[in-house]
């Protein structure tokens, strides 16, 4: 039986104990008992069952919390994602696998279906319309932000003058994330004799197997004999109390990606008062406003929002690579031009990153996100399983860092 905490009852959910996905997509501060469990990853036998699992039992759990993946599981369940599901890499969408996953999907066991962002949910809603399903899920999705821990209140690079400029990128996905860019900007920080010096927090996966990515035979080697400038310092890997230090103290986060679902790296350094460089696709346009929080800088995208270029099967082309070159050039060329009047220039900078962190604290803060979670475990607790999950009870994310600071003052905890 679950017991009373605070004049509330205590309930157990199961979550998955994946690397990082359920952190940003739960409550850190329940007042509930979060159980996080082992789970099969079924994409480590076949690639394309990536979109269901088996979580390992935990009789006494009230209610199951995943993310991405689809359980087959007979007790009632809620499910995160952060591009929509079923997942089907690699298989015809009109499979048995993604019907079966479809059918858990709509089964009353299955009460919301909750992406981390608007651009998931938008992703959600095209997947469901190429399956023939519309609208019938309407009822059960809605979006939720992630939310993070904040930093120190105090910012640590308070009174820095800023005559030379730190840029920290993190992504193992190194090219699909924006590297390349962080290498051409060290280069031509060195070409301009401009004080800037860059930071990469990689394991530097790159190539066939990473989705955006040029094929050609040698394509990403000048990029990797670059990264012995003296102006780059790369790191492996780092812990994450280190890399929030890191991130902290660095003028930017730098994230020029081609392809990302959310972007944590940046909403981690806002929780730093880190501002960010990015792209203006997928979901950063929710978060990221141009000179207000960060720079955002331009990739042509569909009207999902995801960044326009040559198709999959090309990647070995060099029409693919020249796209892709051209793209790395252009973007670090605005950056660069961006970045050279804010050298030595403690006012702006300080206005931005007084600006990123106040975005963390109303849109990401775990303060502010985890009661919110908690109410939503306990609406779904109570619901009668042969009760459709009913509009209007749904918690909803801003769909803007505007709409988010205009509801500053008036935002429910």
């Amino acid at each position: 039986m679950p017991e009373a905490v605070a004049g509330h009852r205590k309930y157990t959910i199961t979550l998955l104990k994946d690397r990082y996905p359920s952190l940003f997509n739960s409550p850190r501060l329940s007042r509930h008992k979060l159980s996080r469990n082992i789970f099969v990853p079924f994409n480590k036998i076949q690639r394309e069952w990536d979109g269901m699992t088996v979580v390992a039992p935990s009789w006494r759990s009230d209610l199951l919390h995943v993310v991405n993946r689809i359980p087959i599981t007979s007790r009632r369940f809620i499910c995160s994602h952060e591009s929509g599901v079923p997942r089907c890499y690699g298989l015809p969408e009109k499979s048995r696998i993604t019907r079966f996953l479809q059918s858990r999907l709509r089964s009353k066991h299955c009460r919301r279906i909750i992406g981390m962002s608007h651009f998931a949910a938008r992703c959600m809603r095209a997947h469901q319309e190429r399956l023939g399903f519309g609208d019938e899920l309407d009822a059960k999705s809605m979006v939720q932000h992630p939310n993070i821990r904040m930093g120190p209140a105090r910012d640590r690079m308070a009174g820095d003058t800023a005559e030379q400029l730190i840029l920290t990128f993190v992504g193992g996905h190194f090219a699909r994330k924006g590297g390349c860019v962080a290498v051409r900007l060290a280069e031509l920080a060195r070409i301009r004799n401009l004080p800037i010096h860059v930071n990469i927090v990689s394991s530097m996966q790159m190539g066939a197997h990473v989705w955006t990515d040029p094929t050609g035979d040698g394509f990403f080697d000048p990029v990797l004999r670059a990264m012995s400038s003296p102006n780059i310092t790369h790191y492996e890997g780092l812990p994450n109390d280190a890399l929030r230090e890191l991130l902290g103290r660095s003028h930017f986060t730098l994230l020029p990606t081609f392809s990302d679902t959310f972007g944590f790296s940046v909403i981690e350094g806002m929780a730093e008062h880190t501002p960010a460089i990015t792209t203006d696709i997928c979901a950063l346009p929710e978060f990221m406003k141009d000179e207000y929080n960060g720079l955002v800088v331009p990739l042509e995208k569909d009207a999902l929002g995801e960044w326009i270029r040559p198709r999959y099967h090309l990647r070995h082309t060099d029409a693919y690579a020249t796209h892709f070159t051209d793209e790395v050039e252009r973007l670090s060329l605005e950056i660069m031009d961006r970045l050279d009047p804010l050298i030595a220039n403690p006012s702006a900078i300080h206005t931005l990153r007084k600006n990123a962190r106040l975005t963390a604290e109303i849109m990401f803060s775990t303060e502010k996100i985890s009661p919110l979670w908690d109410r939503l475990y306990e609406d779904v607790i109570h619901e009668d399983l042969n009760v459709p999950p009913g509009e209007g009870r749904n918690i909803s994310s801003p769909s803007s860092v505007d709409a988010a600071l205009l509801m500053a003052n008036h935002q429910p905890v």
